[in-house]
């Protein structure tokens, strides 16, 4: 991912930059010699400054810049190159501006040859370059016997980076906040070739006991296993592990803290899943037993329906009642009018006869 532009801003065509040689590795140096680098720019083959040991350069760059060091032999610290190649870095200025934290510190790179035919294809397709770089950063740590050697790149003069290396608490915080994505970049590429280089010696020494001693591999542990089984260096390995005790107290600590870390993890995880799982069985009760209460509630409705319906059908609808009222009260009212006549049929029957008051009295 991108880290930033860091300490670079080409507000201007160019800007100053500090290159720092640190260290070579795997080069065949004998005692006397040292490695020399020879800057320039591009395909432009003309010298800008000259880095070793000890001696940084200082040239300016622009953004589209890819620095070119041819590293050799030099037999008077740098001061002239001469002797055999030993190879060269290509440093493409605008992919170290945007994706590697705009610096570069403490970064192993590995040598290779024939890099003018791969700035001549740059100039067709500058993606070549920048593949070749991250692919030449991440091989330092996979292969850390090859020959390589560790650069610092950032913007500035020698003077003020020079003050930030030897005292870092003067240093501007704004610098040490770009700088902290190179740190980091620089962090892990040491902590991968540290483990490659355990590897590999781990590797080297077990062959050699089984040349030694005839025995199978299996006779002898990893040393690392064994120190931290055991609590310390296995007896058998004698006075030649005792440089890497150091190195296995911490590797030790650093699997015990992540071992926890990841114990911790997983038990937390598990505790998620198991009140998970309790609440999806209490969801699913709870479901069910709702799908019961409903289908009884239909039931009840149905049952509520059916008897409504008779009960309807026997009582009658209300308009079927008001007409029944007022057929029997027309009926009432004629059977008055009917005794009404009787009466004073039975008057005048009774007039008749000479019987008084007795139709009044029927």
């Amino acid at each position: 991912g991108g880290g930033g532009s860091g300490w670079f801003n080409f507000g201007v065509e160019t800007t100053p930059v500090v290159l720092r040689l640190h260290s070579s590795r795997n080069l065949g140096l004998v005692a006397g010699e040292a490695v020399c680098g020879v800057v320039s720019c591009g395909l432009d083959q003309s010298e800008v400054a000259r880095v070793w040991d000890g001696c940084p350069a200082e040239f300016s760059v622009g953004e589209q810049t890819l620095i070119c060091i041819r590293f050799s032999v030099s037999l008077s610290d740098g001061a002239v190159a001469i002797g055999r190649m030993v190879g060269e870095v290509i440093l493409p200025v605008e992919h170290i501006v945007k994706r590697c934290g705009g610096s570069l510190h403490h970064m192993w790179v590995p040598l290779y040859w024939d890099g003018e035919s791969l700035l001549r294809a740059a100039q067709l397709n500058t993606q070549l370059v920048i593949e070749h770089f991250d692919r030449a950063v991440r091989n330092a740590a996979r292969e850390p016997r090859s020959p390589m050697v560790c650069l610092s790149l950032c913007q500035g003069d020698i003077r003020s980076t020079e003050l930030d290396i030897r005292d870092p608490a003067l240093t501007n915080p704004k610098h040490s906040a770009a700088r902290f994505f190179a740190l980091a970049q620089s962090h892990v590429q040491h902590a991968r070739m540290l483990q490659a280089l355990y590897r590999q010696s781990r590797a080297e020494k077990q062959q050699a006991r089984v040349d030694s001693s005839g025995y199978g591999p299996t006779a002898f542990r990893d040393a690392l296993v064994d120190s931290y089984a055991g609590g310390g260096i296995p007896s058998h390995l004698g006075q030649a592990e005792s440089p890497i005790e150091g190195t296995c107290a911490r590797l030790r600590h650093e699997i015990e803290a992540t071992t926890q870390e990841a114990n911790s993890r997983i038990n937390q995880a598990s505790d998620s899943i198991r009140t998970l799982r309790e609440r999806l069985t209490e969801r699913q009760t709870e479901d069910l037993r709702t799908r019961q209460e409903s289908a009884r509630a239909r039931r009840e409705a149905a049952e509520l329906e059916a008897e409504s319906e008779r009960l309807a059908y026997e009582v009658g609808s209300p308009e079927d009642r008001i007409d029944e009222a007022r057929r029997l009260r027309n009926q009432a009212e004629v059977l008055g009018e009917q005794k009404e006549a009787l009466l004073l049929i039975l008057d005048d029957l009774y007039g008749a006869t000479g019987v008084q008051g007795s139709a009044a009295t029927v």
